[in-house]
């Protein structure tokens, strides 16, 4: 049987090693980029290029610990594209999650507890994603090098922003994650895992 490469090789080496990513703190300038971006954006178009820019922002998710790769969606060339394709060696093999993204000045639910239009029009993006992986996962594997990719892959939309949840959206937003089997994510959730790994000035 053939070994499989290590997860810094295939960074290095292979048709996406230019999407690859090692995980390292973020430095205190981007952190605050970060933050003047959110705090700025009314849609999630300036969010996109900034992540497209700075893909450590989603990198520093990795559960592996060793990076792997930040994929724009336009690279993918489908007519359903993700914003982006996150994917991480773990385990023998990889692991790959669908990033949709929608304004970060929306409410995720109404006050009768419904999905607002933009929540679902992510979720919609989503399954349109997954049932062309089911028909055509083998196109993906083979001709965009997405090794392992399936009709089962994990999801993350990033939507709205902390400030703006209501105490029972908590509750809603578990349900619809446990019906869609997506995570649903505000952007502060990004400051979240800034503010624990960044880099102060002069610091370590």
């Amino acid at each position: 049987m053939r070994a499989r490469s290590s997860p810094v090789t295939l960074l290095d080496s292979g048709p996406l090693r230019e999407y690859g990513v090692l995980q390292k703190p973020l430095s205190f300038g981007l952190v605050r980029r970060l933050q003047a971006y959110l705090n700025a954006a009314i849609n999630e178009t300036p969010l996109q290029r900034f992540l497209e820019k700075n893909p450590l922002v989603l990198g520093q998710h990795l559960a592996g610990g060793h990076g792997g790769w930040v994929i724009p969606g336009s690279r993918l060339g489908s007519q359903l594209v993700p914003d982006f394709v996150i994917g991480e060696h773990h385990g023998g093999r990889c692991r790959w999650t669908i990033v949709e993204l929608e304004s970060p000045s929306v409410r995720l639910f109404t006050r009768d507890g419904d999905a607002t239009r933009p929540l679902q029009h992510g979720i919609g993006r989503i399954r349109g994603w997954r049932a062309w992986l089911h028909d055509h996962g083998s196109y993906a594997r083979a001709q965009l090098s997405l090794a392992d990719i399936s009709g089962n892959a994990h999801a993350l939309i990033l939507i709205g922003r902390r400030a703006r949840l209501r105490p029972e959206d908590a509750r809603r937003r578990r349900q619809l994650e446990a019906e869609e089997k997506v995570a649903i994510h505000t952007y502060d959730w990004l400051l979240d895992g800034a503010n624990e790994t960044h880099t102060e000035p002069g610091g370590r």
